[in-house]
């Protein structure tokens, strides 16, 4: 913990720095959320860095875009849900994921717990404006033919009550 913390402070106070880490980590997203021990390094900046995160964000979406399976990894799946919680990025980011990730790879998303449960995340902060596609194309998914899990399960009880 106290080296999170060291990492917070610099990542917060390194105002000229933050922009060489965000342009890095945005280079080497996909390698730096392969493991457990570097995957923190991409969420303390996006909640840390006194720059524009835009280029992160916009690696995080690509990667979810080229890797439909990326959402089930935990250290993905944590990052993800880390920026979808974070009232400064989570309407951009649930609008960049909506526009430009495709109807299919949400269906895919929507028969995984975890990608289920991003999912969930982007329609309950309703501030998004593509909010609505994104329900009426889960909708005609038929997301409740699905296995069961509990993402899935909270997904279609969202859905349902969203009419």
């Amino acid at each position: 913990n106290g080296n999170l913390q060291e990492l917070e402070a610099v990542v917060s106070t390194q105002s000229t720095g933050s922009e060489g880490i965000i342009a890095n980590f945005s280079e080497n997203v996909s390698s730096l959320l392969m493991e457990n021990s570097t995957s923190i390094l991409i969420t303390t900046a996006l909640t840390h860095a006194n720059c524009d995160v835009t280029p992160l964000l916009t690696a995080l979406v690509n990667l979810c875009k080229e890797d439909a399976e990326a959402v089930n990894e935990l250290t993905t799946h944590i990052a993800l849900r880390n920026v979808l919680q974070n009232a400064t990025h989570q309407k951009v980011f649930s609008d960049a994921l909506i526009t430009e990730i495709p109807m299919e790879t949400f269906k895919s998303w929507s028969t995984s717990n975890r990608g289920a449960f991003t999912l969930l995340r982007v329609l309950e902060h309703k501030s998004a404006d593509q909010h609505q596609v994104l329900v009426d194309g889960l909708k005609k998914c038929n997301v409740s033919e699905s296995a069961q899990s509990a993402g899935r399960d909270k997904l279609v009880e969202f859905l349902a009550a969203s009419e």
